[in-house]
C-alpha cells in the first residue's frame, strides 16, 4: 500500500504540471483510480490486472483494453466513465500519460463510418398475358379443305394431303402458293380452289390444282389417280387443257372455257376416244367448240356466237347466232342467223 500511495502522489504531481484533470465520480467503497505499474520484466508480482470493464473512448470510437507503456508510466482507468483531459494541450513529458480530449459535440462522424446501409427492394411486376383463344375453322368453311364423298384434300405449304375414309392416301408435293395467297386475301371463289372430279370417267377421283390466274381465268395442273399404283400422277394427256374443266357424265365429255374479255370466250368440249383396243388406251379428243365474239369491238352489243364441230381433227362451222337486245340495251336472247351471212 505504501508503494501505491507514493505512485499516486507522483501521478498527481505530474498531472498538475500538464493540465487540470476533471474530477471523477466514483463509488464510495472503491478508489477513484487504480494505478498499474508495468515493467519490462515478466512475472512482476507488483503488477495489478486491469478490470475487463475498463474502456477508453478516443475520437468517438470505443477501444477495449489498456495501453501498456515503459517502466514508470501509468494508465488511468476510470471504472464508471472516461477520463477527460483539460482543453489546454501540453506536450507530454517522460513518465506522463496523455489523455485524449473528449470529442466536440458538434464533431460529425466521418462519412460512411458506421453509416446505415439502405437496401432498396427491387419490385418486379409480372403481367399475365392471356393467349387468344384458338379458333378452329370447320372443314366446311375452310377453303383449303375440299371434301367430296369419302375423299378429303387439305392444302398445305407446297403439299396436298389426301385421305380416303379417314385413312391417309398420299402427301402430294406440288406448289400451292397461289391457292394459299388467294385464301389469305379473302378469295374463296371456286375457281381458285382445289377441284376433285373424275375427269376420265374411270370411277376414280382425280385432281385439278390451281397454279395461277389472270383477269379472267385460273390455270392449273391435272393429277390423275392411278388405280394400279394407288397414287396421284401428273397427267400429260390433259396438257391441252389449262383451265378447270367441267365434266358431263351423261355423254362422257369435258368442257373447258378460256375468256379473253368480259364478253368474248372460247369453250371447248372434249371426249375420251379409244386409240388402242388391246390396251384400252384412250386419248382426249376435241369434238366441238363454241366461240363468242364482238363483230365490232366499239359496239358491246354487236355479239355473235359461232359453233364448230371436229371430225378427225377437221373443224367445221355448223351454226351462228346473234345476241338480241331491246331498246334499253337489255339482253333478250339469241337468234340464229344464216352461216352464209358475211361477218
Amino acid at each position: 500500500m505504501k508503494k501505491t500511495a507514493i505512485l499516486l502522489a507522483l501521478c498527481m504531481a505530474a498531472l498538475s504540471g500538464c493540465g487540470r484533470v476533471d474530477s471523477v465520480d466514483v463509488d464510495s467503497d472503491i478508489k477513484p483510480f487504480e494505478i498499474e505499474k508495468t515493467t519490462s520484466e515478466e512475472g512482476d508480482s507488483d503488477s495489478e490486472e486491469i478490470p475487463s470493464a475498463a474502456v477508453t473512448t478516443v475520437s468517438g470510437e470505443t477501444q477495449t483494453g489498456v495501453t501498456t507503456v515503459k517502466t514508470g508510466a501509468v494508465n488511468l482507468i476510470k471504472r464508471t466513465g472516461v477520463v477527460t483531459a483539460a482543453k489546454r494541450t501540453v506536450a507530454p513529458s517522460r513518465g506522463t500519460v496523455r489523455v485524449p480530449s473528449r470529442p466536440n459535440n458538434n464533431t460529425q462522424r466521418p462519412a460512411g463510418t458506421n453509416a446505415p446501409t439502405v437496401t432498396t427492394a427491387v419490385v418486379t411486376t409480372t403481367v399475365a398475358v392471356t393467349a387468344p383463344p384458338v379458333t378452329t375453322i370447320p372443314d366446311s368453311e375452310n377453303p383449303a379443305v375440299v371434301v367430296r364423298d369419302d375423299m378429303t384434300c387439305r392444302v398445305g405449304e407446297n403439299s396436298i394431303s389426301v385421305t380416303y375414309k379417314g385413312e391417309p392416301v398420299q402427301n402430294i408435293q406440288i406448289s400451292t402458293d397461289f391457292m394459299i395467297n388467294a385464301y389469305a386475301n379473302g378469295n374463296i371463289d371456286p375457281s381458285v380452289r382445289l377441284n376433285i372430279n373424275d375427269y376420265d370417267f374411270d370411277g376414280n377421283y382425280d385432281l385439278f390444282v390451281p397454279q395461277s390466274s389472270d383477269n379472267y381465268n385460273t390455270y392449273g395442273k391435272y393429277l390423275r389417280f392411278n388405280p394400279t399404283t394407288n397414287v396421284f400422277e401428273e397427267w400429260s394427256a390433259l396438257g391441252d387443257i389449262s383451265t378447270s374443266a367441267l365434266t358431263s357424265a351423261d355423254d362422257g365429255t369435258l368442257a373447258a372455257t378460256v375468256k379473253t374479255s368480259d364478253t368474248e370466250f372460247e369453250e371447248k368440249t372434249y371426249e375420251w376416244q379409244t386409240v388402242n383396243e388391246v390396251t384400252g388406251e384412250k386419248q382426249l379428243t376435241l369434238i366441238r367448240k363454241k366461240k363468242q365474239f364482238l363483230l365490232d369491238s366499239a359496239n358491246p352489243y354487236d355479239v355473235y356466237i359461232d359453233y364448230y364441230e371436229y371430225t378427225n381433227g377437221v373443224e367445221e362451222l355448223v351454226k351462228r347466232e346473234k345476241h338480241i337486245y331491246d331498246e334499253n340495251n337489255q339482253y333478250i336472247g339469241v337468234e340464229e342467223i344464216p352461216i352464209e351471212w358475211t361477218i
